[in-house]
């Protein structure tokens, strides 16, 4: 049972009653600071002042939500009989959302190959829907419909599901030859049909016929087809959905450029409890400087209107970023993000419009390592300064970068994990309350995929992969980074309150593309259509 069985809570209790020690110890050095009048001493004083005089609180508040939680479990085992139960607290985090925002992930997959879908079908039902792993079926959550109960997030058992419902040809689009820029003007008219909540929140869309421009002279046209994997961000992030790529709809499970469950990532006993104690007297007070520190600019000026423009640049090299992170000591992610904080300046400039020095975003990071293959929630964020000055990109990038190493050294990770795996534990009410994080221009979120080629549905190669992940609400600017067999995808989703139209858009890809190829020292270096 969920929440009777719920060891971290109980582990973080027991830190909070230790670190009441640990206050008292401290609150003799405030004292003195305070005494000799040392102005970093007194500011820690006034801080530790305050959480000392609400942690008792914070501490019986989450007491008896864990009480209310246990008796929901039990009702719902007795007079349930399972079909209903409460939801993971990292699941329900991502259950709360904005209708300007839908928490929904889209990918785009290109395969080779003529489509099949009773072949699709037969795979997603048997290496995915009844793969059994210790006597559990490893994807059961995606036979499960989020819905609310007793004012908690939990999972209700879908009894009449169908997967006929969720693995479909899109019927508009069967019998027309569709290029990537017919899909990118596709996929917002889709995502703008929500997903029905009487079923689970997945779907996997298919389009039978896909043209490659520079191989449109040929007849006949290649065998090509894409498909559309949509789900919500509640059901598993990023890299649960790599899992899902691996090990349920893959021929041959390929190989990732990184191992999240690598021992590397784990730390010792002694270093979990210094990070509660640093999370715990520092984390509220960076956690809500940074959430509700305006930022005000050209595209935070308007309310989100829901309408997306989706944006992908061509295929960047993977080892081109690595040598440009190499010899900048730099990051995949300051890259990125300077890249695109330098196109955002020029669309600024473009309107005639003013743009600051400074730019804030949000940059999505999973917490390693990952305990199994399981559909779940892992991700954290951090807000990241980026450099959007007129400095020469290489500059800027060397700012970001310092900013960005700055987050990783600091408890901010791991602050952010604890506070989002707390918010999902609240009801809904507090949750949805809790949850904005809109204080930022840009989100910014890393995928790391296959480092080769990747194989579905019995031999169709994947030819081209892209993601759009949910900004977050209040967010009107996306930027998500999906690697696969040596290239980068970038793609851009922008609502129409930030980004004004296709034509903006078509701009800021090919500024953005502009600025990777400013940064790069390589004569060689060249994108991939």
């Amino acid at each position: 049972m969920e929440a009777v069985l719920n060891s971290n809570i109980i582990v973080v209790i027991i830190c909070c009653y230790f670190f009441l020690i640990f206050m008292s110890i401290l609150s003799c050095w405030c004292t003195y600071a305070m005494h000799l009048h040392l102005p970093e001493g007194v500011e820690v004083a006034q801080k530790f002042t305050v959480f000392f005089l609400i942690m008792p609180f914070i501490i019986l508040g989450f007491i008896l939500v864990q009480a209310i939680r246990i008796f929901i479990s039990i009702h719902f085992k007795i007079f349930k009989n399972g079909i209903l139960q409460l939801m993971d607290s990292n699941d329900a985090y991502w259950a709360s959302e904005d209708p300007t925002s839908p928490s929904i992930t889209t990918t785009l997959i290109v395969l080779q190959g003529k489509l099949d879908i009773r072949k699709v079908i037969t795979v997603i039902k048997e290496r995915v829907m009844e793969t059994v792993v210790d006597g559990e079926k490893i994807y059961k959550k995606l036979a499960l419909a989020p819905t609310t109960r007793f004012g908690f997030y939990c999972w209700e058992y879908v009894e009449a599901f169908d997967i006929n419902n969720h693995v479909r040809i899109i019927d508009e689009l069967e019998e027309k030859h569709m290029t990537e820029t017919d899909i990118l003007l596709e996929i917002p008219k889709i995502q703008n049909s929500p997903l029905s909540h009487d079923r689970p929140l997945w779907e996997l869309l298919l389009i039978p016929k896909y043209v490659y421009p520079q191989l449109s002279h040929l007849e006949p046209l290649p065998d090509y087809y894409a498909a559309l994997l949509r789900f919500h961000h509640c059901y598993m992030d990023g890299i649960s959905a790599c899992f899902l790529f691996q090990n349920g709809l893959s021929d041959n499970p390929p190989k990732y450029m990184i191992n999240p469950f690598s021992t590397s990532y784990k730390t010792t006993f002694l270093r979990r409890v210094l990070d509660f104690y640093r999370t715990a007297l520092f984390g509220p007070r960076i956690l809500f400087r940074e959430m509700f520190d305006k930022e005000l600019n050209i595209f935070r000026e308007k309310p989100l209107t829901g309408s997306k423009i989706l944006g992908m640049s061509k295929s960047i090299p993977f080892n081109t970023l690595r040598n440009i992170k190499d010899e900048t000591n730099s990051s995949i992610i300051s890259i990125l993000g300077t890249a695109l904080g330098g196109a955002l300046r020029n669309l600024a400039t473009k309107h005639g419009e003013e743009f600051p020095q400074m730019m804030k975003a949000v940059v999505a990071l999973p917490v390693f390592p990952y305990p199994n293959t399981k559909p779940q929630n892992r991700f954290s964020f951090a807000f990241v300064p980026l450099d959007t000055s007129e400095n020469i990109g290489v500059a800027r990038l060397q700012t970001s970068s310092e900013y960005i190493f700055d987050t990783y050294k600091s408890p901010v990770l791991i602050t952010n994990f604890i506070f989002m795996k707390a918010v999902g534990y609240l009801p809904v009410c507090v949750s949805k309350l809790m949850s904005k994080t809109a204080q930022v221009t840009v989100a910014v979120t890393n995928l790391p995929g296959p480092s080769e080629a990747c194989y579905l549905f019995g031999g169709d190669k994947i030819t081209d992969i892209a993601v759009w992940t949910p900004a977050g609400e209040g967010i009107g600017i996306g930027l998500d980074v999906f690697s696969y067999n040596g290239f980068v995808r970038v793609t851009i989703t922008g609502d129409a309150a930030s980004i004004r139209d296709s034509s903006d858009m078509s701009d800021l890809i090919n500024w953005f593309q502009n600025e990777i190829l400013e940064m790069s020292m390589h004569k060689n270096f060249s994108f991939e259509p």
